[in-house]
């Protein structure tokens, strides 16, 4: 027999999944702490289901489009209502929860002394790669956190990008203004290169927002007087 919670909040049994009149996606959850799987009718590819054995247990990958799919496990199908095991969301969080000092860069000439005609050199401190290890329900999550670019955005519509491993070196981006602008910004964005895997698995990607600082860099221009 198969118990079902419909969407509406009521419990439904039916004879076999195969009596369910809804198309069903496999998916991970806990009961009191143990992982386990189930159907959900909500369309989800997260997961595959390899094989079910005879007892109910089944052999369970995760998804990723970019490679083959990575073996998390056989667990055994849920004897209750589960709580769903996000473990993207989870990766999401640390990283989140790391990704917090936005560039300090360092410009010369320095802000206010910008003028045209002459270079301004910009380094910016890179932070280290990051690597932690999380543990969800029981599964190892390996997460891999770097810069792997620092982009600038001049202010006067020209965007440079430079390898992250360039810039912690102390080399500088360097840039020259044609045009006077006492209302020039200068943005400078890291460029985060999230991967993750589970049980020493793929490795998958994980996109995040790039961490930004602004700075007020007016540029000004030199006139000569003769005479």
């Amino acid at each position: 027999m198969s118990r079902c919670r419909l969407a509406g909040g009521g419990i439904a049994d039916f004879a076999s999944d195969a009596d369910i009149p809804a198309d069903l996606y496999p998916m991970l959850g806990t009961v009191n702490g143990t992982v386990c799987w189930f159907y959900t009718s909500r369309p989800d590819f997260t997961w595959e289901i390899v094989f079910v054995y005879p007892n109910g247990d089944a052999d369970i990958r995760l998804r990723n489009p970019a490679g083959p799919n990575t073996p998390v496990g056989i667990f055994s199908r849920c004897s209750a209502e589960p709580a769903d095991l996000d473990l993207r969301r989870a990766v999401w969080e640390r990283v989140m929860s790391y990704l917090h000092p936005p560039p300090d860069p360092d410009l010369d000439p320095r802000p206010g002394l910008g003028v045209t005609g002459m270079e301004t050199r910009l380094t910016v401190p890179v932070p280290e790669p990051f690597q932690d290890f999380l543990f969800e329900a029981g599964l190892m999550l390996e997460v891999d956190i770097q810069v792997g670019d620092v982009v600038v955005h001049w202010g006067d519509g020209r965007i440079t990008r430079h390898p992250a491993s360039l810039m912690a070196s102390g080399e500088p981006a360097v840039h020259r203004y044609e045009r006077k602008d006492p209302g020039t910004k200068v943005t400078i964005a890291y460029v985060w290169r999230v991967r993750w895997r589970p049980n020493a698995g793929t490795w998958y990607t994980l996109d995040v927002p790039d961490t930004l600082t602004t700075v007020d860099y007016p540029v000004n221009e030199i006139v000569s007087v003769l005479g």
